[in-house]
């Protein structure tokens, strides 16, 4: 009920204050009862949190194959230090959000050691870039991100399909989950995915 999601709230509210860390809240929507999801903005609003976008959750069993003649894109996998800050820099700027901030929680070797990622390049400077995550028996989809000059070209359909067959080599799992912002459903769409819950993302400082 309203007063549970209060006091979970606050308790996270307080824990990251303490910290002095920015945080993220995401809710499946859709799953809340009704009185409860009409006035989870204004709720979230008393702990700091603010709107930051909706979210679709999707899954593929597979991937179809590409609608559309694929660009030529040189994708390195993430192995070291410039490769993991490639994936914050693309990720802060395809966000429009600091790259710092973005390298503070992704260009950090610990969390690569259960996930991988691709990024690519045009003459040299990292353009687009996706990572995969095992979760159980599903690969995770995340930190999918193009730089604005670079979008609409395809480039983050072809990193993330080698993201997933890399994923597949070292995990041997096909089932697919990922959250999609509004702009980029409609290519995981056409790539195969079908979506699950909707979800609304929040951040707080």
């Amino acid at each position: 009920d309203e007063a549970d999601l209060r006091e979970r709230l606050g308790h996270a509210a307080g824990q990251f204050r303490e910290l002095g860390l920015h945080w993220v809240f995401m809710i499946a929507e859709d799953l809340l009862p009704a009185p409860i999801a009409a006035n989870l903005g204004s709720v979230a609003g008393e702990f700091g949190l603010q709107h930051m976008m909706p979210m679709t959750g999707m899954v593929a069993d597979s991937l179809q194959p590409p609608v559309r003649p694929l660009p030529a894109l040189d994708c390195r996998p993430v192995t070291d230090d410039p490769t993991r800050r490639g994936v914050g820099d693309v990720n802060g700027a395809g966000y429009d959000m600091p790259g710092d901030l973005m390298n503070a929680a992704i260009a950090v070797p610990a969390i690569w050691t259960d996930m991988v990622g691709v990024v690519g390049y045009v003459e040299g400077v990292a353009v687009s870039t996706a990572s995969a995550t095992r979760v159980g028996d599903v690969a995770y989809v995340c930190l999918v991100a193009t730089r604005p000059a670079h979008q609409g070209k395809g480039y983050a359909e072809v990193v993330m399909r080698q993201a997933l067959a890399d994923a597949h080599v070292r995990w041997g799992i096909e089932r697919t989950v990922l959250h999609a912002t509004p702009a980029g459903r409609p290519a995981y769409t056409r790539m195969g995915y079908a979506p699950t819950n909707e979800f609304q993302i929040y951040v707080g400082g």
